[in-house]
């Protein structure tokens, strides 16, 4: 299965039934791992025990409510991205946490639309998070640029490097002949056999990556595909 965010972990806490099973399976499809809790006690021993990168939680939740869990959390912990999900009414208390540095507040009910945007926004905050998911647990380390499957690196050449940075730099971009030619070699006045040796290029990175990673938009140039 192809994640969104393939090395990203989310806790997700509501004593809702419904709720629960009804975005379980989808934050399944975005996340290579989801941990769940149906009360406020319940989620702050599977923070402490997993150390997730998101937590979403019900403001409202037996045992310890949501902003009380964020409070914990917040106590040695600034990086954990967290989203508190709240009904009608709740304001008051939501003002009150404006401290804890919260990624969002969602309002109940919300659809999967609002709820992937708030997650998109977490994820985006996460600082130590500097790879984009490429699918079938491949990532790409921006600033590093290193490309891994899994854990494992897959060595790349500069020029390798040099088109992924480029063609990561815009994911669903579409890269010209001209600026690629351009970009991988910048002196050459592209004289005869630039093109065929992109074609080259293109074709062996191809093999380092997940099918279907880079198109060739005819008569355009490349783009990166990612999962999301």
């Amino acid at each position: 299965m192809n994640y969104c965010y393939a090395n990203i972990s989310i806790l997700f806490a509501d004593d809702d039934t419904s709720a629960q099973q009804n975005y379980f399976e989808y934050l399944k499809q975005l996340f290579h791992k989801v941990y769940m809790a149906d009360n406020g006690e319940t989620a702050l021993e599977s923070y402490e025990k997993h150390a997730p990168d998101i937590v979403l939680l019900d403001i409202e939740m037996p045992q310890l409510d949501g902003l009380s869990l964020a409070r914990k959390i917040r106590e040695n912990d600034r990086r954990t991205r967290i989203i508190i999900a709240s009904g009608h009414g709740n304001e008051k208390r939501l003002l009150e946490a404006v401290e804890l540095g919260l990624t969002r507040f969602l309002p109940k009910p919300f659809g999967r639309r609002a709820l992937k945007d708030a997650l998109a926004k977490a994820v985006s905050e996460l600082d130590t998070v500097p790879h984009l998911s490429l699918g079938n647990g491949f990532r790409w380390d921006v600033p590093g640029r290193k490309l891994y499957s899994d854990k494992e690196e897959i060595k790349l050449t500069g020029r390798e490097q040099a088109l992924l940075t480029l063609l990561s730099s815009k994911p669903g971009y579409t890269f010209s002949l001209y600026t690629i030619e351009m970009h991988l070699w910048p002196d050459s006045n592209l004289e005869s056999g630039i093109t065929s040796r992109l074609k080259t290029l293109v074709k062996r990175l191809r093999q380092k990556l997940p099918p279907g990673c880079i198109e060739n938009i005819y008569g355009e140039g490349y783009r990166l595909k990612t999962p999301c």
